[in-house]
This record gives structure tokens, sequence and C-alpha cells, in this order.
């Protein structure tokens, strides 16, 4: 006798982008948008006892309805099929309230299952809700999660449990066609070529500069469910659509979807409209694909443009041919679209939705039983939905989020919508121009996203402290299509959503090599807690000791700004605004700024622990140095210790001599007495201001800081001490490169002089000379920042 037991496990399966996104909606969010009724009526006797058979035998039929979902402790959250699962059954007789009490309960019963939620880990949909409303008239209420079921799921479930119990009701054995595997359609999904989809998609969004988006800045409170509204057609103006379509030699989905990007295009005042469409997800080239159960809808990109000079008919005719294109790569998710057209996934194509109603219900007999009504329920995290329900009177539904869409802007769309479709009906040779015009002007609630990539507005900005910091921090700009982000910026406050976060997980496990599940961000959610939450047990020190990143992110080799006497690094800060975008910009901060570490005893000590730092960053050359005051000996140092490793450098001196302390010489002094006499006679108690200024910070200053001052003050200028003393102690050298040098215009011009030649001594290879607005002590400060950071960039790009 075979007493083997059965595994508590059928099968394993990872969750999609779309599922994990979802799961980490329903962890984060106190309104879950992904639950739903699921509804039909029965009429007619019913079997109970067959019924529940019925159901049983649909169980072990489809897997979906044996899974659990699970997260807890692992590293990437999966559904687990369980061999055996049953169904709980609750029954309600409601069969002497009256009409409104009914509708009363039944809103009532909707409302304590969805307070109660989805357990995903016991078994998400296996709750059944029996209700008799009168003698043989049943309500059958079948909550669900579109992270497991979508609507045409559903519909199948429904459809086999139904013929389950018309075949045991005629005491008949089920004949059912064979489902096909799960488990064959995601190694299918593996193995499908997608050339053929990103060169339509590519060629969809060619040349597309900004998305129309709703204003969702006025919304200060958490969005729950969405408003629903709608109008439905006579059954004159259904037939009216219908025979139009067919006039036009398009369907009706084309015909409404044309209407309604006309609608678009008049809202945001745009002749490029995005949206999301709704498609099931079973148009791939899969066996019996629309047989499966699961989670297969997904949402597609729709750009359409609009020429005013062109004719409807031509127009929707060019709809219809793209979207029947689109349909081959329904499989495709939006991550994919997003990465291929090279777009920041933070940045969304289109935030309103379309959807049509086109599940393959049919009203059907099942024994003695007549079943129609089916409902699935309508879910969206999108402000602005319309969903097309089509039938002998064709329904305009709009779910609206009422913190996003005023009730003015609801009402315009549902009513210019039928104005569309009447106008059209009437004048078949009309032109966008033309048809637009039938509808009202409307009022907006619209947000025009920037072309160029944003800045997030951080208002306790800290920069990363460490390689992993870094790395992180990389990731978040690209996703968010944004600088300036800080390391102890909330992802949900700077605008991350469930989505953007399941992409930024798989983007970290791809450039970082770490996995990490998206529910990670529900407990950690900046870029230091998800860091020290990495770092935990790892016994490698990866913190940098000067390397200070001022703008991480960026695909151009970076610039290095070396400290200047004072040590620190702060007044860099503004710059990288005034370079290019892409371009990454490091600050280094000498040792022993914080009074613990070992200080330096030499510039090429110093220079040597600065380049091991910056080549974690940039593993090869150029490297673009920048040195301003009292750091160019390391400039010159990091030049000369680069090319003994074969590197080559781009040194960069702001306005700045070499062998700064080495004044003493016949034409220094000469240039310094001549210097302070024409300031004496153009300006003279701004002279003795600045005199009185240099000597005091000089020589006054560190007297009273070592006397008085604070720790943090004594270190600093123990700091400050140690720099002056090591740069006299560097042996000047030549060395074989070139130097750009950029210049304020001075009082005489025999200072200029001076600093090019001081210059030219060192670099064999000449002194490239750029002039620039501003004074020596104001370089970094507004307005004469933005001009030092044009010239720097003109350094960089003729050095390549």
């Amino acid at each position: 006798m075979d007493t083997a037991k059965k595994p508590k496990i059928e099968a394993i399966f990872p969750l999609t982008n779309m599922q994990q996104g979802l799961l980490f909606h329903y962890l984060s969010a106190s309104h879950d948008q992904g639950f739903l009724h699921v509804q039909c009526s029965l009429k007619g006797f019913l079997n109970t006892s067959l019924l529940e058979k019925a159901w049983e035998h649909t169980i072990k039929r489809h897997q979906v309805l044996r899974t659990t979902v699970h997260w807890k402790n692992i590293e990437k959250p999966v559904q687990l099929v369980h061999p055996e699962k049953s169904m709980n059954w609750r029954y309600l007789d409601w069969k002497t309230y009256s009409k409104e009490k009914k509708e009363e309960e039944l809103s009532k019963l909707k409302a304590t299952d969805r307070e109660a939620g989805t357990d995903f880990e016991q078994g998400p949909l296996l709750n059944i809700t029996l209700i008799e409303m009168e003698k043989d008239v049943f309500c059958l209420l079948w909550p669900c999660h579109h992270l497991l079921l979508d609507g045409w799921s559903s519909n199948n479930i429904l459809k086999d449990v139904f013929a389950y119990y018309q075949a045991f009701s005629e005491d008949k054995a089920p004949v059912l066609e064979a489902l096909p595997s799960y488990k064959s359609y995601l190694n299918w999904t593996k193995t499908h070529d997608s050339s053929e989809a990103r060169e339509f998609w590519e060629k969809t969004f060619s040349g597309f500069g900004q998305a129309n988006l709703f204003d969702k800045r006025e919304s200060k409170t958490e969005i729950k469910d969405a408003i629903s509204d709608e109008i439905q057609l006579s059954e004159e103006d259904t037939n009216k659509l219908y025979s139009l379509a067919r006039q036009l030699k398009i369907t009706p989905n084309s015909l409404i979807q044309g209407l309604w990007t006309l609608l678009l295009s008049r809202y945001f005042e745009s002749e490029d409209i995005t949206y999301g469409t709704t498609v099931s997800g079973r148009s791939a080239n899969f066996p019996n694909i629309e047989l499966l159960s699961g989670m297969f809808m997904n949402v597609q990109a729709v750009r359409i443009l609009i020429n005013g000079n062109d004719t409807v008919s031509g127009w929707l005719k060019t709809i219809q041919d793209q979207q029947q294109q689109a349909r081959k790569h329904e499989h495709i998710t939006m991550d994919e679209v997003m990465s291929w057209i090279d777009r920041p996934a933070a940045l969304p194509l289109f935030d309103s939705l379309l959807i049509f109603e086109n599940f393959p219900w049919e009203d059907s007999q099942g024994g003695e039983l007549e079943i129609s009504d089916f409902k699935s329920g309508l879910t969206s995290t999108y402000p602005l939905t319309l969903v097309v329900v089509p039938g002998k009177h064709t329904k305009f539904k709009l779910l609206t989020f009422s913190e996003i869409i005023k009730p003015s802007s609801v009402k315009w769309f549902l009513k210019e919508l039928t104005t569309l479709l009447h106008a059209l009906a009437a004048d078949k040779d009309l032109t966008l121009e033309g048809l637009s015009q039938k509808a009202e002007a409307p009022q907006k609630e619209v947000l025009k996203e920037k072309k160029t990539r944003s800045a997030v507005s951080s208002k306790n900005y800290v920069a990363p402290r460490n390689k992993l910091e870094l790395q992180l921090l990389e990731v978040w700009e690209d996703l968010f299509g944004a600088r300036s982000i800080g390391i102890h910026d909330n992802f949900f406050e700077i605008g991350g959503k469930s989505l953007l976060a399941v992409k930024m997980f798989s983007v970290i496990e791809k450039k970082i090599n770490i996995k990490l599940a998206p529910t990670t961000l529900l407990e950690h959610p900046t870029i230091a807690s998800i860091a020290e939450f990495i770092s935990k047990g790892e016994q490698e020190e990866n913190s940098w000791k000067y390397l200070v990143p001022i703008r991480a992110g960026g695909s151009k080799t970076p610039l290095f700004c070396i400290h200047a006497g004072g040590g620190h690094v702060f007044f860099y800060n503004l710059l990288p605004s005034h370079l290019d975008a892409e371009r990454p910009v490091y600050a280094v901060q000498p040792s022993g700024i914080d009074g613990r570490e070992y200080a330096h005893t030499s510039i090429e000590e110093m220079t040597s622990d600065y380049l091991t730092e910056m080549k974690s960053i940039q593993h090869k050359g150029p490297y673009n140095i920048m040195v301003y005051c009292f750091s160019t000996a390391i400039g010159i140092e990091m030049v000369r210790q680069l090319e003994k490793l074969g590197e080559k450098a781009n040194l960069i001196v702001i306005d700045t001599m070499a062998e700064q302390e080495s004044l003493m010489t016949i034409t220094r002094i000469k240039m310094r007495l001549l210097t302070l006499s024409k300031r004496m006679i153009k300006t003279p108690f701004k002279a003795l201001g600045m005199m009185f200024t240099d000597r005091y910070n000089r020589y006054v200053k560190p007297l009273i800081t070592t006397l008085f001052g604070n720790k943090y003050e004594r270190d600093l200028q123990q700091l400050k001490a140690n720099l002056v003393t090591i740069y006299k102690k560097y042996e000047w050298k030549d060395f074989n490169d070139q130097v750009s040098l950029i210049l304020t215009e001075k009082d005489d011009p025999i200072m200029n002089r001076e600093f090019i030649r001081s210059w030219k001594r060192l670099a064999l290879k000449g002194v490239n000379t750029l002039y620039s607005e501003g004074s020596h002590r104001t370089l970094f400060e507004e307005p004469d920042v933005k001009f030092v950071g044009e010239r720097i960039e003109n350094c960089i790009e003729e050095s390549r």
C-alpha cells in the first residue's frame, strides 16, 4: 500500500513586477486599491451541495485558487501553490428584507469585507458569500484581489464552476478543455524574443518630450476610493455608435479611443497625447493562454499625435492600426518600455487610464440555474479612469479621485464625450480641429512636466558618506530623474510609488548585486536606512574619509574639487548646477577635519590616499581635478602620481598662482606693493578693510581660537595649520602635461601675468588660460559661480 504523503507545496513561482507593486501597495497604503468583489446573480433551483462540489473541482483545476503569497523573512516575495485548499462558505437569507434594506446590507457587507482585507498567507481567494435575495434568487459574492486575479480570470473560473455544476446536475462526467501550465508560460516569457517589441516602442515614443499630467500638488490627504460617475447611452445612441464605427470601417473601441484622445487633447491643449489602456495579456502567441487564470492583465501605454488638418476618418484608422500592432506585445511590462525609451521610471508617461470591459462573459444556464449579471469589480490607482461597458445601453463610467479631479471636470468629460459622438455622427468628414472645437472649453487641473531632469527639493540635504550610499543614490537619481536627493530623503515623500519601489530593488540587485525585497522600503524608506540595513553584519568598512559627493549621478567623467586651505568644501555646493547635468561632482576634504582622524604629514602621502578613493569611483582616466588656493600643490602631485600609473589628468586651476607661499621674490614683492597702492587710491577703505581682515585671519584669529575656541574650532584651526606646514614642505617640480588656468580680471594686469608665468614654469606642455567674471573671493557664489562653471565645463570638453 502506498503511504507516501503528498508534498506540502506543489509549486513556487516568483511575483511579476506588477504583482510586487500591488503587494507593496497592499502593505504600505491604508486603503488597498487592489481589493475587489466579483459577483453574479443565480436564478432558479440551487443545489448548494453540488455548487460546493463544483467549486472543489474548480479549485483543483486552477492553481491560482490554491495559491498563497509570502514575503516575510525572505529575499523576494513568492507565490506558493498548495496541493489542496477548500472554500470557506457563508450563507445569508435576506428574503424578507425590503429592496432598500438589501442594498444597504450588501453595501455594509462589502465594506466589512474590504475592512477585513485579504489574507494572502492563508487563502486569499477562498471566501464566498451566498445570499438568498428572494425565493430561488441568489447573489454570489466573491472577494478577490488583483494581485492574483484579473477580470478575465475571474470570468474563466466562474464559467468553469457552472460547467462543473451543470455536469453534476445532469449526473455526467465534466468535460473541460485542458489548461496549459503556468510554469510553461513563465518559461516562454523568458525565451521569447523581445526585439520586435523594443523596435515598436522605440518608434512609438521617438521624439517624445513631456507628458501631460493632472496636478496632484493640491492633494494634501491620502487618496482613498475613486468616485464613480457614469452616463448611459440610449439604445438609439448605442446603435448610432456601432453604426458609425461600421461606416468608418473601424471597431467601436477605436472610435471611442479616438474621441477620448481628442478630449484629452482639448483639456491639455496638446497635440501629443498619452494615456494607459488595460489589455488582457492574452494576445501572446502561447497556446490556450486565454484559459489560464491569474494576473495576466497589463497596462499598455498609448501615444497618439493630433494634426488638426487631418480628417477624423483617416486618423481613426491610424489609431486602430497602431493598437493592432501594440496588441502583439501585451505581455511586455512598462518597466521594459521605460528602459527602452530611456525614460526615468519616476517620470510617468501618463496618469489616466482607458478600460474597455471586454471579458468573454455570456449569461448561461447551469442545470436549472440561470447565471447572469457578472461583475468583476473595478479598481484604479490613476486620477482619471474611463471605463467603457458595452451592451444594449453602452455605459461610460468615470472613476476619479476627488482630491485631484474637480467635479466640474468630471461633468465636462462625460458630457463632451457624447457631444463629440453626436457631432461626428452628423458629419463624418470633419477634420480633427473641426471635431475638437465642438467640445466646450474645459476647466483644468493640469501639471506640465518639466522637460529637463528635476531637482528634488531637500530641505536638509545630506550627501552620501560611503560607497554603498553613493551607489544607492545613483539608483535613486536615475529612477527619479532628479538630482540633489539626500540620503535622509523619504522615498514616498519625494514621489515614490509602489511600482517604482519594485523597479528600484530590481536595479539595486542588478547594479550592486544585493537582493532585497521591495517591502524592505516600508521600514527603511531612506538611502541611509537602506544602506545601514544592508551593512548589518558586513565586516568590510566602506566609509570614505575624503570624498564628499555633491552630485553623485551622471554619465560623464566626474569633477574632483580639492579642498582649499581652510579644509572645508561646502563652498563648492553651488557649482554642480552650472555644469553639465550629467557631470558627477565630488569634493575632496582633508583627513582630520573631525578632530579624530589621522592628519597627513606630507602632500605626497595625502595625494596618494585621495587618489585611492577617487579611483574607487572612477577606475580609469582622464581625471578632472580642480584646485583652488592652497590645494595647488595637491593638484600637481596628483598629476605626477597619475602619470606614473600611466593615467592622464586634466588639471584645472582656479585663479591661483603656483607656489603661493613663495611671496618674497622681487617680482612678487613689487606686484603686491603696486596692487596695494592702486587699491588704496581707488577704494582706500575697502583696501584697508581687506588688509585688516587678512591679517586678522592669518595671525589674530588662530590665537583667539587656541585660547577661547570650542573643540570644533580648535580642531579646525589645527587642521589649517597642518595644511600650511605640509604645503611649505612640498618640493615643487615640473610635470609633463598642460594646465587650464581660469583667471579673474585684476586691478593690476601684472598679477595675472605673474599667475600665468608661475604655471608655465611647471607645466611643460603649456598653460591654457581662460577668463571669468567675478572676483577671487566670490568665484563660487552667485552670480560668479555661473561663469566659473561654464569655463570649467569648457576646459573638460576641450581636454577630451
